[in-house]
């Protein structure tokens, strides 16, 4: 943020959006918070997509109540759904989870489920996914979405689900998604959603600077291809150095607290 951060003098011009991040020195206290994803108000300073993290993180340790509840039947676990929305006041990001689930159990439990279903329908699971997951961008506006952004992540949540629900009906797509390179994208995949806005804030500029080529299709074209490409190098330096060695110590941590409970 102190060395790269600098938005001036690149054209395109950033949006409002992009400018309202990073201008001002964060304090031992808040970039703490940040770390530790103390946040309570989805205001991270300096990762801005860390609030999903801490949203990803308070939910994760309640999965496993889920799977419990949702081994009695998927209505018991729907019920509960609606009942700690509606009582308990719980974050509606819970919806999403809870279709995470449910699909989870109707794919896992039962190999022969949707073996019936053509490639029409299969078709219109996707295209019914594909209209959902993209309503806010030609239907947030004139319903009010932006107004009530739960609403538009409830319907892309359930978007979200149709197109997982059609790449596990679909064994073509299964097949072009166990092709090595995109199991290679998909290892890699966190560690890129936890770096591109970086690259976004920090490099990106660089990029556009250095084009100097006032023609806004081709600059556009240029800019996402090089971010994209520096994005994916950082992110394989950041798996390999970063999650693959905290995979093996949690682990390890785990191994200790299993061998504990066993003697």
């Amino acid at each position: 943020m102190r060395w790269f951060f600098d938005m001036r003098g690149i054209w395109p011009p950033p949006t409002d959006w992009v400018s309202d991040f990073w201008h001002h020195q964060l304090s031992p206290r808040q970039l703490l918070e940040d770390a530790l994803l103390l946040e309570q108000k989805n205001e991270h300073r300096l990762v801005p997509q860390g609030w999903t993290l801490a949203v990803e993180l308070k939910f994760s340790l309640l999965i496993p109540f889920f799977v419990l509840i949702a081994k009695n039947g998927i209505r018991w676990l729907v019920c509960f759904a609606f009942l700690s929305l509606a009582l308990l006041q719980v974050q509606y990001f819970l919806f999403h989870f809870i279709l995470g689930i449910v699909l989870a159990v109707l794919f896992g439990r039962r190999p022969d489920f949707g073996k019936g279903v053509g490639s029409k329908e299969r078709i219109m699971i996707f295209a019914a996914g594909l209209a959902l997951y993209t309503s806010n961008a030609w239907l947030g506006s004139r319903f009010g979405w932006s107004e009530t952004p739960r609403i538009g992540f409830c319907i892309t949540g359930i978007g979200s689900a149709f197109l997982l629900a059609g790449c596990l009906l679909s064994p073509r797509v299964q097949q072009v998604l166990s092709m090595k390179s995109a199991r290679f994208l998909g290892r890699i995949s966190y560690s890129f959603y936890l770096l591109h806005i970086l690259v976004i804030f920090s490099v990106t500029p660089v990029i556009l600077r250095a084009i100097d080529w006032h023609h806004e299709v081709g600059t556009r074209v240029i800019a996402l291809g090089s971010t994209i490409a520096i994005t994916i190098l950082v992110s394989i330096v950041f798996y390999t150095w970063v999650e693959v060695p905290s995979i093996a110590v949690g682990r390890r941590i785990a191994g200790l607290f299993k061998r504990a409970r066993v003697n």
